[in-house]
């Protein structure tokens, strides 16, 4: 997202005539699961591992399905997310 608003702006500021702007790489936070019930968060320099930053990762999917689901469809897509990904545990 953010290379593509520098990109977008740059074609404009090209139209333009006018100097292009630089883009720097922002670092990311991620979130990341591994399988089962662990997942790994990353930030910075710093990177952990386990079961709370899985449950970590599974809150983060139950926000992003209210975004876009009528809650009663978007808790039972997280359910049933949450059930296949620790069926074999």
């Amino acid at each position: 997202l953010n290379e593509g608003t520098v990109i977008a702006r740059n074609i404009i500021r090209r139209i333009h005539g006018k100097a292009l702007l630089s883009y720097k790489q922002k670092e990311g936070i991620y979130l990341i699961p591994i399988g089962g019930k662990y997942a790994l968060f990353s930030f910075r320099k710093y990177l952990f591992a386990g079961a709370f930053f899985w449950f970590l990762r599974r809150l983060v999917s139950l926000k992003y399905y209210l975004e876009i689901l009528p809650f009663k469809y978007a808790l039972h897509t997280w359910i049933t997310g949450t059930e296949i990904f620790t069926e074999n545990d």
